[in-house]
């Protein structure tokens, strides 16, 4: 149940990046192109942790 509450909570922090980008890009007329929408969310990335 933990593993995908923090999933769902790292999945929920990627879309609010990628959504400011937007939002600040769309703002400022510039257009949203391919790379700026997964940048944001490639940031969230889940490290599982290492089992000994």
């Amino acid at each position: 149940m933990k593993l995908i509450l923090r999933v769902l909570v790292w999945m929920g922090i990627a879309l609010i990046g990628a959504l400011s980008v937007a939002v600040i890009a769309i703002h400022r007329g510039e257009p949203i192109n391919a790379f700026q929408t997964p940048a944001p969310g490639s940031q969230a990335q889940y490290n599982p942790p290492v089992i000994h």
